[in-house]
């Protein structure tokens, strides 16, 4: 269910933080936290904490770019969509 996904999730990411957020997963997670808040699946919808992992996701998946992963692209992509649509929603509504 979706709030089993979402702890599930939260608590990667805390496993994650422990290994000195290896490059591979840790913007992934980033990713899919970043969304879970942004439409409330798990969790209540927070666009401040949506923001927040979708640019670590984001800045995770250039790195990883960098380093020579080719089949990053798509969900870099995908996260900095996400992104925009997340900083439009809150300048909607402040």
């Amino acid at each position: 269910d979706q709030v089993t996904g979402f702890l599930l999730y939260r608590s990667c990411m805390q496993i994650l933080d422990e290994e000195d957020r290896p490059l591979y997963g840790w913007p992934d997670v980033c990713r899919r936290l970043g969304t879970c808040f942004h439409y409330g699946t798990g969790t209540l919808k927070n666009l401040a904490d949506a923001r927040v992992y979708l640019a670590k996701a984001v800045d995770g998946f250039k790195q990883r770019r960098e380093n020579g992963d080719r089949f990053t692209d798509n969900v870099l992509s995908r996260a900095e969509a996400e992104l925009d649509e997340v900083i439009r929603e809150m300048k909607a509504d402040a």
